[in-house]
């Protein structure tokens, strides 16, 4: 049976990430390799090992959402791209998509192995996202170079409500943009979650 490696983002907080660990770490040590990478709003977590393995490390992951929602929450959905991308009729980029989930208070997480995103939002919910995503990819695919930089500015215009100019000037403030003088291309200088995270707080602090 050969190897695979698959990358799985998960929305938690850290006491939830650290359970998550702990619970595939005792379930199945037999996967080769396993990263964690916990970030301020999830965790993102590359397997390396039998596609069977990996498949049963999933399904750990998601039980313990299933056990763990908010009291009186919903549990999580299943909702396969492909779906979403029927109902909207546009594609669209499955991390952003789970970020902003997440900036807005939901669980969610996405599996390249499914091609789904699993999370209690509505169904509503994702398909206004997913409009809104669609309009900031527009504005932003020739401004900057690279897919993280495409996703931290698309990120933080669905998120802020904020235009592109004003979202790009504090961005070159904060050191999270650099821009080329030979051709105006902005690039991105920081991991792009990340500084969504910082431009958020910071945009928070200033307008309370």
């Amino acid at each position: 049976m050969p190897l695979v490696k698959r990358r799985f983002y998960v929305n938690c907080s850290h006491d939830e990430c650290v359970e998550i660990i702990q619970r595939v770490s005792e379930k199945l040590p037999s996967i080769d390799t396993v990263e964690y990478e916990v970030r301020e709003d999830g965790m993102l977590i590359e397997m390396y090992g039998y596609s069977t393995d990996i498949k049963k490390a999933w399904a750990v992951i998601k039980e313990y959402f299933k056990r763990s929602g908010r009291p009186g929450g919903k549990g999580l959905v299943k909702y396969s791209l492909k779906s979403l991308a029927r109902q909207t009729g546009k594609t669209f980029p499955p991390m952003v998509l789970v970020k902003l989930l997440g900036l807005k208070g939901f669980k969610a997480s996405y599996s390249s192995m499914d091609e789904a995103i699993y999370t209690d939002a509505g169904l509503d919910v994702l398909m206004d996202l997913i409009n809104r995503i669609d309009a900031a990819v527009a504005l932003v695919r020739d401004r900057v170079k690279g897919t993280a930089g495409k996703y931290y500015l698309t990120t933080l215009i669905v998120a802020t409500g904020l235009g592109l100019e004003d979202i790009v000037s504090e961005s070159l403030r904060l050191g999270h943009l650099t821009i080329n003088e030979m051709n105006g291309l902005l690039s991105l200088a920081v991991e792009w979650d990340k500084g969504v995270d910082e431009f958020i707080k910071k945009y928070r602090v200033s307008s309370s």
